[in-house]
C-alpha cells in the first residue's frame, strides 16, 4: 500500500469503542461523582476520547438507569458496576411520566453539549437501553409499550439534537421472542430512524437462537459473532459500520494480528465505522485501546 493510499485507509476508518464508565476510572471519579454533574461527565468523555484516540462519543450507557429511576434498590461498586439489583416497586404511577421528568433532562443535557462542542471526525451517538431490557426488568402487562415509548421520546429527542446515530443496548436475551410481532411493534421506531435519516444500531448482548431470523424479516442487517450480534435499521449516512471482535481488545498477538487483518481484507475505500460490542470494560488498559485504534488505521 502507497503512503498515499494508506492516509485515504486511515482517513476513513472511523475507530469507535464505546467508552462510557471506563472514562470515569480515568479521571479518577467515582460513579457517584461521575454522574453528579453534566459539565463534568462531557469534559471526562471528552478527555476519555482524545486519551484513547477514538472518534465516538455516547452520552450514556447504562441499562439499569431507568430501574434506578423509577425507585429499584440497586447497589454498584465505586466504578458502577452491579452489586446488588432488585426491579423497580410495583405499582409506580405512570413510569413513563417519572423518566421523562427525571432521566430524559440529564441525557439531553450530555447529548447538546457532546455534540456542540465536538472536535472534527467525531460522531455522537445516543443511547437507548433496549426495549426488551427495559421491559422485562420493569415487568407487569404495560412493561413492553412502556419501554417503546421510552424508546421513542429518547430517539425523537437525539434526532431533534442532531446526534449522528442511536444505540439500542439489549442485555436481557430474546429481543425477538420478547415481541410476538416485532416489525410491527417496532415500526414507530423505525419509523423515526428513517425520519431522521441517522442509523439505528442495536447491540444484543446475549442473543438468542432465533433473534437473526425474525430481526432479519423485519428489515434489520445482522452481524453475527460468537457472543454479540449488530443490527443496524433504518439505513446509514455515515458508511458502512462493522462490529469489532471482542478478541481485538485483548494484548497483540500473531493470531490477534491475523484476525485484525482478515477483518480489513477486501474493504472497499469507502467510509468504515468500526464499533465495539458492547462498553468497553472498565479495567482494559488504556494503552491497549489506544493501540487498537493505531492498528485499525494502519493495518491492510
Amino acid at each position: 500500500m502507497s503512503s498515499l493510499d494508506a492516509a485515504r485507509a486511515s482517513a476513513n476508518r472511523l475507530y469507535c469503542p464505546i467508552v462510557f464508565k471506563l472514562a470515569a476510572r480515568l479521571e479518577q471519579l467515582t460513579w457517584a461523582d461521575f454522574i453528579l454533574d453534566p459539565i463534568d461527565m462531557a469534559a471526562a468523555l471528552r478527555n476519555a476520547q482524545t486519551a484513547l484516540g477514538g472518534n465516538l462519543l455516547v452520552n450514556w450507557f447504562d441499562t439499569w438507569s431507568e430501574c434506578e429511576t423509577l425507585g429499584a434498590p440497586i447497589v454498584r461498586d465505586p466504578a458502577g458496576n452491579l452489586i446488588a439489583i432488585a426491579p423497580p416497586p410495583s405499582g409506580v404511577s405512570d413510569p413513563l411520566t417519572i423518566l421523562k421528568s427525571e432521566l430524559l433532562p440529564k441525557l439531553k443535557d450530555l447529548a447538546i453539549r457532546l455534540n456542540s462542542d465536538r472536535r472534527s471526525g467525531t460522531l455522537v451517538a445516543g443511547f437507548v437501553t433496549g426495549m426488551s431490557t427495559l421491559a422485562r426488568r420493569i415487568g407487569g402487562p404495560q412493561a413492553a409499550n412502556l419501554a417503546i415509548q421510552w424508546a421513542i421520546e429518547l430517539i425523537r429527542a437525539y434526532g431533534e439534537i442532531g446526534l449522528d446515530s442511536f444505540i439500542i443496548a439489549e442485555e436481557e436475551p430474546g429481543i425477538g421472542a420478547f415481541y410476538s410481532d416485532f416489525a410491527k411493534e417496532l415500526q414507530p421506531i423505525f419509523n423515526l430512524s428513517r425520519y431522521y435519516s441517522r442509523p439505528l444500531i442495536v447491540l444484543n448482548r446475549r442473543p438468542a437462537e432465533d433473534d437473526q431470523l425474525k430481526l432479519a424479516a423485519a428489515g434489520f442487517i445482522c452481524d453475527n459473532t460468537p457472543a454479540r450480534m449488530l443490527i443496524i435499521a433504518g439505513g446509514s449516512r455515515l458508511g458502512t459500520i462493522r462490529l469489532i471482535p471482542e478478541e481485538l481488545l485483548d494484548s497483540p498477538s500473531q493470531q490477534s494480528n491475523e484476525m485484525l487483518n482478515s477483518m480489513l481484507a477486501g474493504i472497499d475505500d469507502g467510509r468504515q465505522i468500526f464499533i465495539t460490542s458492547w462498553e468497553t470494560p472498565v479495567d482494559i488498559e488504556p494503552e491497549r485501546l489506544a493501540e487498537l485504534g493505531r492498528r485499525l488505521r494502519s493495518a491492510g
